[in-house]
């Protein structure tokens, strides 16, 4: 049994295409090898599972770690390994520290670069000789965020070209959400509270058409760094309250 099959167990591929990926080959964007260095964590609904997170830690003296996180489960389970790095081509090897899975092949992974905080991952066993490239995810880096401010205006392109999500906060609690597809754009407006300990906050939004019903929406903003953000929306309709990815915001 290879490291891929009990990483991704049930998953032999990751079927990511849909996502439109940017070509494996295209590494214009990349970085010095210092770039990798850090922890770097999964961008909600890029991997197969949206409620699935993977973390990457990669340290200077080139020894890293691998965390799989079940949401629903709340189970955490990977590995420590030792890995190689060309910061020419983005291309490296894990090597995970057990004796079951040993150092004979490794798993191979490429970095796609977006920008130095944020890239695509992709991976294949043994090297190369048998398989191709599988995308893993996009995967932003960590920083340690405390008591940010949501003030300002917040953007989700979503899945589809022409499409997005516009968040604005105003320092005076009113607030604003605007959705932009095919070329239309709708905005709802309103006013909102947030606190900065628990990153918890509620919009009140009304439909332009029909003021008299406004939109009760409590959120939560788990933060990637001072500029990127996951939001997360609470739906109690059926009675018990479950979080739900709504996206991925990028200040603008």
């Amino acid at each position: 049994m290879k490291m891929k099959s009990w990483i991704w167990a049930g998953c032999v591929a990751l079927i990511m295409g849909a996502m439109a990926f940017v070509a494996c080959d295209d590494q214009s964007k990349g970085g010095a090898a210092g770039d990798l260095i850090g922890t770097w964590r999964s961008v909600s609904g890029s991997t197969m599972y949206a409620d699935e997170v993977y973390i990457l830690t990669f340290n200077a003296d080139n020894t890293g770690s691998f965390q799989h996180i079940e949401d629903e489960q709340d189970e955490v389970y990977g590995f420590a390994f030792t890995y190689t790095f060309d910061a020419k081509t983005s291309i490296g090897v894990m090597y995970p520290e057990s004796e079951y899975y040993g150092e004979k092949d490794g798993t191979e992974f490429k970095l796609v670069w977006k920008s130095k905080d944020q890239v695509e991952v992709y991976v294949r066993e043994y090297q190369g000789m048998y398989e191709e490239w599988e995308p893993m995810g996009i995967f932003m880096r960590q920083e340690e965020v405390k008591n940010a401010s949501i003030v300002g205006s917040w953007k989700w392109d979503v899945y589809y070209e022409g499409e997005s999500v516009t968040l604005t906060f105003n320092a005076n609690g009113t607030c604003s959400y605007a959705y932009l597809y095919d070329s239309e754009t709708i905005v709802y407006s309103g006013t909102y509270t947030y606190n900065v300990s628990t990153c918890l906050g509620e919009m009140t939004l009304s439909n332009p058409e029909y003021p008299e019903y406004p939109t009760h929406l409590q959120f939560k903003v788990e933060w990637l760094n001072e500029n990127t953000v996951n939001v997360y929306v609470e739906d109690s309709y059926y009675g018990e309250s479950e979080w739900y990815f709504w996206g991925y915001f990028t200040r603008i």
